[in-house]
């Protein structure tokens, strides 16, 4: 190792000076992604408990959470080249029917 590859190596690292600071919009859209990522998983887990409550519950929050993030979305600039698509679909609470058709073929 050479004597610069050692200065390099061994220097203090400052993390916060070397990472890129998000602007504010951009920052804000981020935050709005993670909600609604952790909405989708909430609405998943209630549909895999069956639990009707929770994901009526969740579900509403949902909908407000993917309104956010699309105006976040759309209020950065310049715009990201990926683009949201649809996301206003959640995985749908299986009905009766649903159900008394699983269990026949079981």
């Amino acid at each position: 190792m050479t004597e610069h590859e050692y200065k390099r190596l061994s220097a203090p690292a400052d993390l916060a000076a070397t990472r890129a600071g998000l602007s504010p919009e951009r920052r804000h859209a981020a935050d709005a992604m993670k909600l609604y990522l952790r909405l989708a998983h909430a609405l998943r887990f209630a549909v895999a408990e069956r639990d009707q409550h929770a994901y009526r519950r969740t579900f509403r929050v949902f909908r407000r959470a993917a309104r956010r993030l699309e105006r976040r979305h759309a209020a950065i600039t310049p715009q990201p080249k990926l683009q949201l698509g649809n996301i206003h679909n959640a995985p749908a609470m299986p009905t009766r029917a649903a159900k008394r058709t699983l269990a026949a073929a079981a």
